[in-house]
């Protein structure tokens, strides 16, 4: 198109009408121009604008030769572009600028003008001719850029990381960083400069080295490498990713390094911590094994011999004392067993046994020996069992039992008058499992209801006068919570001082349908007759006290007894006699029992060891089943749980 040097008058110039000097044919040429075309005076009025003008500033093309120009311009650039058209018009000269306009459907807009000079026609008129072309998207673009680049900027500085930019040679395009004292360099001196310029030592090259791979694979890395900053020992995290954008058509890359010094320095301590509460766990679990073998091996004695002297003939009065006797030291033991079996659950090293059993006749048993302390405290003692409930069940008997004898213990405990009930009723039944639900009632001194949680806690009892009162440990109701949600139940209180508590858990236990064996029936005959003719034992045991008690029991029931004061000894007699069993304690002089049960089980295999301790730690049962011994009694025993143990492996000899 040949250059435009006339002007381009459609209305009137001057208060002198002058003819439009722009043809029809003119304007369809200007109208096909893909750019806003205008014609401007000095005083900023429009005299002519193409098609695409119409287009761009959004109003109607005679609007735009009836208004000013400075009407369609964003107020806050209107001075600076008045200002622009004033001083060419004084130098005479072309000029370009950038503004902003308002288009009438409300979107803003960013133009760029050429203004060129046109030849005056008329005298003492300047008229400029415009050319404009929109730049809303680039400005927008521009604008998005210095936004990223300021929330970039501001990321960083409350980060306080190191962002760089890496190009395809693995040399800094850009660096971003709040503090530059935190760099090995200053900032001008590491751009277009190999990664190992900003990160020196051996690690420097290896960063190049991840940095390709990422180039080469796409795969992002995060590495953790140490460093010195102000002589003082310092660790970073550097992430290394690939930049995929469309505006660079070469590969770049972003590497962010993080200090990381606190958190490593935190993690350090998180494992002096964890080492330190393992080992404090393993003195504890030591101090608690050392103190459950010397406090339960005297008890074992104690027990033992009153069992012994109370089935003798004796008068009433050493009877009573006997029976004191024996209530203290099971009492003492009652606390040992409390704080165990609390640790146990505690360390999450307690699982539920599955076996069958009478639950109607086990239910029963518990209560006989809280029915003769209700006779002694002259308190009445109910139990109410409802007659659906099935025969034989699976469950864990030993837990249920201790679960019952918590709840019935402290009913009994805090009751001084009237009454104690246990109630177990079937809530619900199928052909393969049965609800039972337990209610332990009474009336005794009751709990105040902001003491209804805090009985559950350890070590708590309702007040600390409760304690030196009725005494206790306080842990009987925590244990017994824990094992119930171990039975997936929950317990519930309901109480009123002065009248009374009520405790309520429910308990599903599976069905078991099946008959006595003829070897299970005579080992329930033969308990009740405890004797056992013709059985050969070997007691293991260092302790001349515990040794002569389970010499007595065993001898009374009709069982041949030798006795090996340690475990080389045991070995020893092993070999030269044949035994029915072995019973085994654990902690001896010259060669303990577990080294001795190896030794034995050299040259036989067959023969049942009991382990015999008064460590009852959760450990010792694992140490047990590795030595080779068949199963395991606690110290101090109850004269029918050992005999029980015995009998399961009893052959008519």
């Amino acid at each position: 198109m040949s250059q435009l040097t006339f002007p381009l008058f459609e209305n009137d110039i001057s208060s002198q009408s002058k003819p439009k000097l722009l043809s029809n044919s003119q304007k369809e040429v200007l109208d096909q121009i893909p750019f806003a075309i205008f014609d401007l005076d000095q005083e900023g009025m429009c005299h002519y604008a193409n098609s695409e003008c119409e287009r761009l500033i959004g109003f109607p093309r005679y609007l735009l030769l009836q208004e000013k120009w400075k009407d369609f311009i964003h107020p806050e650039d209107n001075e600076t572009v008045l200002a622009a058209l004033a001083e060419n018009v004084k130098r005479k000269s072309d000029y370009t600028i950038t503004y902003r306009i308002l288009h009438p459907s409300g979107v803003l807009k960013h133009i760029h003008v050429v203004m060129r000079l046109v030849p005056e026609s008329v005298p003492g008129i300047v008229h400029f001719l415009g050319t404009a072309i929109d730049i809303t998207e680039q400005k927008l673009s521009e604008e998005k850029i210095k936004r990223n680049d300021a929330q970039l900027q501001a990321l960083i500085r409350s980060l306080n990381d190191i962002v760089f930019e890496i190009n395809e040679n693995l040399e800094y395009e850009n660096v971003w960083v709040n503090d530059e004292s935190i760099l090995f360099t200053s900032k001008d001196q590491i751009l277009h400069k190999k990664i190992s310029a900003a990160i020196p030592s051996e690690f420097g090259k290896r960063m190049e080295s991840l940095a390709q791979h990422v180039l080469d694979t796409g795969e992002t890395i995060n590495c953790e490498y140490p460093g010195v900053l102000n002589n003082t020992n310092v660790w970073y995290n550097a992430k290394i990713s690939l930049i995929h954008d469309d505006v660079h058509s070469s590969k770049r890359l972003l590497i962010t390094i993080q200090d990381i010094t606190l958190q490593k320095n935190f993690e350090k301590e998180l494992i002096r911590a964890k080492e330190a509460a393992e080992q404090a766990a393993k003195a504890k679990e030591e101090f608690l094994s050392v103190m459950s073998h010397e406090i339960r091996t005297p008890i074992n004695s104690v027990i033992g011999i009153a069992h012994l002297l109370l089935d003798e003939q004796c008068d009433p009065e050493q009877q009573e004392t006997l029976t004191i006797l024996k209530s203290s030291a099971e009492h003492l033991l009652g606390l040992v067993n409390e704080i165990l079996d609390f640790n146990k659950i505690e360390t999450g090293k307690i699982e539920l046994e599955k076996v069958s059993f009478n639950i109607a006749e086990f239910i029963r048993n518990t209560c006989k020996p809280f029915i003769l302390k209700a006779r002694e405290k002259n308190i009445q003692f109910e139990l109410d069992l409802d007659e659906k409930i099935p025969g034989i069940l699976v469950g864990d008997p030993i837990r249920l039992n201790q679960i019952l004898t918590n709840l019935l213990g402290n009913a009994l405990k805090f009751t001084l008058e009237g009454l104690v009930h246990l109630k177990v009723q079937v809530i619900f039944e199928t052909e393969n499992d049965v609800e039972l639900r337990f209610v332990v009632s009474d009336t005794g001194i009751g709990i105040a209801e902001d003491d209804l949680e805090r009985v559950f806690e350890s070590f708590t009892q309702a007040e600390s006068s409760t304690t030196r009162k009725y005494g206790g440990s306080g842990l009987g109701l925590a244990i017994t919570k824990r094992l119930l949600l171990l039975h997936n139940s929950q317990i519930k209180v309901n109480s009123t001082p002065g009248k009374g508590s009520i405790f309520t858990f429910d308990v599903r236990f599976p069905k078991l349908y099946y008959a006595l064996s003829e070897a299970e029936e005579s080992n329930r005959k033969s308990a009740k007759t405890y004797s056992l003719p013709g059985m050969k034992v070997l007691l293991v045991e260092d302790n001349r006290m515990n040794a002569l008690v389970g010499k007595r029991f065993l001898t009374k029931w009709n069982i041949d007894v030798e006795v090996a004061e340690n475990g080389l000894i045991a070995v020893n007699k092993s070999k030269l006699k044949d035994y029915d069993m072995i019973i085994m304690d654990l902690q001896m002089p010259e060669m303990d029992g577990y080294q001795a049960s190896i030794e034995i089980r050299k040259f036989n295999k067959v023969i049942p060891i009991i382990a015999f301790t008064a460590d009852v730690m959760p450990h010792i049962t694992e140490r047990i089943e590795k030595c080779g011994m068949n199963d395991y009694l606690a110290k101090p025993f109850m004269p029918d749980i050992l005999y029980n143990k015995i009998s399961k492996y009893y052959v008519n000899c």
